[in-house]
C-alpha cells in the first residue's frame, strides 16, 4: 500500500498538514520541558514490535501531516489493518476527539465496496487512532506520476468507482472533503476511497478547522471549503473534477508557483479547456469539466456518478467521419431498451454506457404507458426501477411478460438494497435479473453482456 506525501507535481499541499517526513524518522515535537528549543522525540512514538489498542505494530506504512500509518496485527484475530495514528494534539481537543471519533462511526457504518472499511477508531495511551482496510497496492497518483495521463476508457474505469463510492457516502450525511490522487488506493483495476479523517457531516457548519485552517489539499479543493462556507456533497463533485482533470491533462487544472496562486485562481480563475492541453481529446469533453469545476455549488452536477456519466458520455458519443470515397457498410439494427421509472442520474448512466451507434433508448414512466412502449417497440431489454414506484413496477413487469410481443424481452428490477422486498416482488413477476441502485456504468455494461451476450457492447 503506497501512502504518499500530500505534495503533489502541481505544488499542493494539505493546508492542514505538516510536510511529510520519511518512514524511518521519528515524530517530533519542541522540547518546551527543559526549555533548550531543540526538537525530541515524542515519548508516546510508537515503534516496530510494540502493542496499541489490541494490535501488534509489524512496521511503518507511511507518514502524513496528521499522523503515522502502520501496518498492524490484531492480536485475536489476526487481521492485518492499516493502523493510522493522530500526532499528539489532536487528542487535547475535546471537540476533535469527539468529532474524530463521531466520524470514524459513520464511516464504519458505509457499507461499499470502493470505500476502505473502518474496523475500529478510539483513543489509547492519549492517542488517536483509526484502524482501517490493508490494501496491498497503490494509490493513484502513483499512476498518474509514471503515466502522464490516462486514456478517457481507463479514467473512467477507475472514476466511476470513486463517484459511487463518493455517492454512497453523501447518502450517509458525510462528505469527504479530501478527494485527491493520494487518496485512491488502487489493487488491480480496484479502487478503494480511503482517508475521511478530513469528512464530515453535511450541515451548515463551516469548513474551517477552530484554528482556521483548511481540511483538504488545495490542488482539489472547491472554493465554498477555501471560503470556510458551508459545504455538501458537490464539494466532492469539484474535487472529482480536479482529479478527473488531472487524469486526463497529466496536471491539476490550477499548476501556479505558489499556493497563494492556486487557491485565487479556484476562486477566481476559469479553468484552461482540456482540448487546449489535449487535443486529442473531444472539445465536448471541455464544458462537462467546466461545469464540474463551477464556481458555484448551484452550477455543478449534483452528483459524482452525474458527473462520470457526462464524462463518458462526452468522450464515448459519435463516430469518426468518413470520407467520401469509403464505403459504409449496411449498419446494423440497433437494439432496443426500454427505460421504466428511473431517476434522472439512472437513466444517465444508462445512456452513457450503451453505445448509441447499437442501442436505440425509450424511456417511459410506470404503468399503462410503459405497457404501451413496450408492445410497439417489443424491446429486446426493460430496465425498471422498483424504488421510485414499486407495486406500479410489479404490475408493469406481469404486463410485459404477460404479453405475447414482449414474452421473450429480458427485464431487470432495480432498487436500493433498504427495498429488497421490490426486487423479490419482481423476480417472482418474471423479472431476469436485477440491479442494486446507486449503480456504475461497469455494472450496466456487465448485465447488458449477461443477458443480451456480449457481441453487444464488445468493441
Amino acid at each position: 500500500m503506497t501512502w504518499s506525501s500530500s505534495r503533489g507535481p502541481g505544488g499542493s499541499i494539505a493546508v492542514e498538514e505538516m510536510l511529510t517526513r520519511p518512514a524511518q524518522d521519528s515524530i517530533h515535537r519542541r522540547d518546551t520541558d527543559h526549555g533548550s528549543g531543540t526538537v525530541a522525540p515524542v515519548a508516546s512514538d510508537l515503534r516496530v514490535g510494540t502493542r496499541m489498542a489490541g494490535y501488534d505494530i509489524k512496521s511503518v506504512a507511511g507518514r502524513g501531516g496528521m499522523g503515522v500509518v502502520y501496518r498492524a496485527e490484531h492480536v485475536h484475530l489476526g487481521r492485518t489493518v492499516a493502523l493510522k495514528v493522530l500526532l499528539p494534539g489532536f487528542a487535547d481537543s475535546g471537540d476533535f476527539r469527539e468529532r474524530f471519533l463521531r466520524e470514524s462511526r459513520t464511516a464504519a457504518a458505509i457499507n461499499h465496496p470502493n470505500i476502505i472499511t473502518v474496523y475500529d477508531a478510539g483513543e489509547a495511551d492519549g492517542l488517536l487512532y483509526i484502524a482501517m482496510q490493508y490494501v496491498e497496492g497503490t494509490d493513484l497518483a502513483t499512476l498518474l506520476r509514471g503515466a502522464g495521463e490516462l486514456e478517457p476508457p481507463e479514467a473512467v474505469f477507475l472514476l466511476e468507482q470513486v463517484a459511487s463510492a463518493l455517492d454512497a457516502a453523501h447518502k450517509h450525511g458525510v462528505v469527504h472533503r479530501d478527494v485527491k490522487p493520494e487518496n485512491i488506493l488502487m489493487a488491480g483495476n480496484h479502487c478503494y476511497l480511503t482517508d475521511f479523517g478530513a469528512g464530515k457531516r453535511i450541515s451548515s457548519e463551516r469548513s474551517l478547522t477552530a484554528h482556521g485552517q483548511f481540511v483538504g489539499t488545495i490542488d482539489y479543493m472547491a472554493p465554498e471549503q477555501i471560503e470556510g462556507g458551508a459545504i455538501d456533497g458537490r464539494a466532492d463533485v469539484y474535487a472529482l473534477g480536479c482529479v478527473l482533470y488531472h487524469a486526463f491533462a497529466g496536471r491539476p487544472p490550477f499548476e501556479k508557483d505558489s499556493e497563494v496562486s492556486v487557491i485565487y485562481a479556484h476562486l477566481h480563475e476559469p479553468v484552461r479547456p482540456l482540448s487546449s492541453l489535449q487535443p486529442e481529446l473531444p472539445a465536448r469533453l471541455d464544458p462537462v469539466l467546466a461545469r464540474a469545476l463551477a464556481k458555484r455549488p448551484g452550477d455543478r452536477y449534483a452528483t459524482c456518478c452525474e458527473l462520470i456519466a457526462a464524462v463518458e458520455a462526452a468522450t464515448s458519443e459519435g463516430a469518426p467521419h468518413t470520407t467520401e470515397d469509403s464505403v459504409e457498410p449496411a449498419a446494423a439494427p440497433a437494439t432496443k431498451v426500454l427505460v421504466v421509472g428511473a431517476a434522472p442520474v439512472a437513466k444517465a448512466i444508462v445512456r452513457a454506457t450503451l453505445p448509441p451507434d447499437r442501442f436505440e433508448i425509450f424511456d417511459a414512466p410506470h404503468g399503462a404507458a410503459a405497457l404501451e412502449l413496450g408492445r410497439q417497440q417489443r424491446p429486446a431489454l426493460v430496465l425498471l426501477d422498483a424504488s421510485t414506484s414499486g407495486p406500479s413496477a410489479v404490475e408493469v413487469c406481469s404486463g410485459l411478460r404477460a404479453d405475447p410481443a414482449t414474452a421473450s424481452t429480458k427485464i431487470v428490477g432495480m432498487a436500493t438494497r433498504e427495498s429488497r422486498d421490490d426486487l423479490r416482488a419482481l423476480s417472482a413477476a418474471g423479472a431476469d435479473d436485477c440491479l442494486v441502485t446507486p449503480f456504475s456504468s461497469l455494472q450496466v455494461l456487465y448485465k447488458v453482456r449477461d443477458l443480451l451476450g456480449p457481441a453487444l457492447v464488445s468493441d
